[in-house]
């Protein structure tokens, strides 16, 4: 696969669903989606896309493709593509649509989100002369979650962590479940959406 096959067919992916495609026009994206998906043939990403468009009303981000495909790069690369995906969710789904952008996050990047002092603080937060800074907090915050993540640390919904704590000590489990809700309530308390 060459830089102008990936180009040409996330050209036409764009064109059959623009809601929120990368700009493939300028050349530094399309050099940044073909650097990460390089190792990858012009048909498994084809195969891809075709299920991302099926499954969504938007253009898949770069991480939703990662996924499908069956993995990720580094760490760093992973907590590069979160700290874009929530700058890019601030200005999707605005202050009040919270519900829409922790689904369009993804549980590690809302975890992110929630360690910054949860979704209306930081949409009220940043501002065009932060933004880079911001973005650097989201990314070395993403990659202390995805350290957490891979350790077994971070109880994310959804996968067997859960289940294979329950099944070790029961105790254990039922105090992370009581810790978390405690925080999850007082953060709600500070920051009410």
């Amino acid at each position: 696969m060459n830089i102008r096959e990936l180009t040409n067919l996330l050209k036409l992916y764009q064109e059959l669903n623009p809601r929120h495609a990368p700009n493939f026009e300028n050349h530094e994206v399309i050099l940044f989606w073909y650097q990460q998906l390089q190792s990858h043939s012009l048909a498994d990403i084809k195969r891809c896309m075709d299920m991302l468009m099926i499954k969504s009303h938007t253009f898949p981000s770069l991480r939703n493709v990662f996924e499908e495909l069956g993995g990720f790069g580094s760490d760093n690369d992973q907590a590069i593509e979160i700290a874009s995906q929530i700058v890019a969710c601030i200005s999707k789904h605005g202050e009040y649509n919270y519900k829409d952008a922790e689904e369009d996050l993804g549980e590690i990047a809302w975890h992110v989100v929630n360690c910054l002092g949860g979704w209306k603080y930081v949409c009220d937060t940043i501002t065009y002369a932060n933004i880079n800074t911001f973005r650097a907090q989201c990314r070395e915050l993403a990659k202390t979650q995805i350290d957490k993540y891979n350790k077994g640390q971070l109880l994310l919904s959804g996968n067997d962590q859960t289940e294979r704590l329950a099944d070790s000590n029961p105790s254990v489990l039922n105090k992370a479940l009581r810790l978390i809700n405690n925080e999850t309530n007082e953060t709600r308390k500070r920051n009410p959406r």
